[in-house]
């Protein structure tokens, strides 16, 4: 198909999206793209929801033993940092701190085999506490360097086409 560029008098064949120019090609005529700059700010506001999403969409740990899936809500992100610094208490393994729910030493907490599984409650010792917390902080590391490393991809993106191919669902 032959399409006229107006801007540049230019006779030739191009497909229908986005040509290396930014300019969106629609039927039979061209339509500008948003500039650069906009597609950049349009492409961050993406990238910091699916950031905001990640972070809070759970984890994986082998903290007991067993591969289980964690939540990492932000009440469940503070309730694991409260833990992790209980844990460093000198009287944690001899106080009862759950009375009637588990032994001294130990934490409940619920997570799942499957990530839309059914939440059963596990018990946690100090040192599978201390994983668990590292394992959330992984988790969020893991995020962070993602969001980071696809910024750094947005900052240096010369045209539309470098841009609309950073996703939040590539591989890492």
């Amino acid at each position: 198909m032959l399409w006229y560029k107006p801007q540049n008098l230019e006779l030739r064949s191009w497909e229908p999206g986005l040509d290396e120019e930014g300019w969106e090609v629609v039927d039979d005529f061209f339509v500008p793209a948003l500039p650069l700059e906009n597609l950049k700010t349009k492409k961050k506001e993406e990238l910091v929801q699916a950031a905001a999403s990640a972070y809070t969409e759970g984890f994986w740990s082998k903290a007991t033993g067993e591969t289980l899936f964690y939540d990492s809500e932000v009440e469940d992100q503070h309730i694991l940092e409260s833990l992790y610094n209980r844990v460093q208490e000198k009287d944690w393994k001899t106080t009862e701190r759950y009375k009637g729910i588990c032994p001294a030493g130990q934490a409940p907490i619920r997570a799942r085999k499957e990530v839309e599984g059914e939440k059963t409650v596990c018990f946690h010792t100090k040192e599978q506490l201390m994983q668990l917390g590292r394992d959330l902080e992984t988790h969020i590391t893991a995020v962070k360097l993602k969001h980071w490393r696809l910024q750094e991809r947005l900052q240096v993106a010369e045209n539309a086409q470098e841009i609309e191919q950073i996703t939040w669902n590539e591989k890492d």
